[in-house]
């Protein structure tokens, strides 16, 4: 089973991974690796950074380009589509012999770029605040949120104002996140400024995160929230993975388990980024 696209940047994410990397490279690098006891870990990171990256690269220049033009109207003109083509050629190093799949890569990028400009719709928040129920819970770290919004919010007390709702991209915006119902969720303050514009958990520092063997309580609790992300993330992409699920439907699967400090999973081994977890773990 696969994850469930829900929007046009992960589409263009999901193309990149199965038609600009090479699959028959894998199983040597896996290979390659065995020795580091990481090495599905570490493979899936490499495949994970390089297809986002790439990902935001795309988006981001197209935008860029859009707003050279004049902005979003001019976004399916010949122009824009000429000078996308060679933002491509340019990106890719002229790689992509197979016109079918530059052309295929062209129009999701294109697409990617048109959701940048998308705005939150009625009917969406509508949806939102159907699916959230009367008392919604960050869909990161499972606090109650207070349902208040705009100016409203400047009547709560401060620690009131880091629990109201404000409403998350959960695949960002900016490398192509659609702003609708299924990419949409609440979030806290804190967990919101926490998240920032990562798109997934290979976007944190994975790499660097070690506390060595047998941490002690205190190096665990203060684990930052972007890592504390990244441990949810990483959760979240397996459950979608594993049931074929959106993005948003695996980390609302989370919001129905206890949140843990982080924590170990295999104690006779060092704690890394594979090796630590700040969910009960659910089938």
């Amino acid at each position: 089973m696969v994850k469930k696209d829900a929007t046009d940047g992960e589409r263009l994410c999901t193309f990149i991974k199965k038609n600009l990397i090479d699959d028959d490279l894998w199983p040597e690098f896996s290979s390659a690796l065995i020795a580091t006891g990481r090495d599905k870990e570490w493979r899936l990171f490499v495949e994970e950074v390089i297809s986002t990256q790439l990902t935001g690269r795309l988006v981001s220049s197209g935008k860029s380009i859009a707003e050279d033009l004049g902005g979003k109207k001019f976004i399916l003109t010949l122009q824009f589509e000429q000078r996308m083509k060679s933002l491509i050629d340019e990106t890719t190093r002229g790689g992509l012999g197979n016109r079918d799949v530059k052309a295929r890569l062209t129009d999701l990028t294109t697409n990617a770029v048109l959701a940048t400009y998308e705005t939150l719709k009625a009917a969406d928040d509508k949806l939102i605040r159907t699916e959230a129920g009367r008392v919604p819970q960050c869909f990161l770290c499972n606090r109650r949120l207070v349902m208040v919004k705009g100016a409203a919010v400047r009547e709560l007390s401060e620690d009131e104002r880091q629990l109201a709702v404000e409403v998350e991209h959960v695949w960002p915006r900016s490398y192509g996140g659609n702003t609708i119902a299924e990419n949409l969720a609440f979030a806290c303050h804190g967990c919101n400024q926490r998240k920032e514009n990562y798109a997934n958990w290979a976007m944190v520092d994975s790499q660097s995160f070690i506390l060595g063997w047998n941490p002690d309580t205190d190096d665990l609790q203060e684990v930052p929230g972007w890592r504390r992300f990244a441990l949810t993330s990483w959760r979240a992409h397996q459950i979608a993975e594993n049931g074929s699920l959106t993005l948003k439907q695996a980390f609302f699967r989370l919001t129905s388990v206890v949140l843990d400090r982080p924590r170990v999973m295999r104690l006779a081994d060092a704690a890394d980024f594979f090796n630590i977890t700040n969910h009960t773990e659910i089938d």
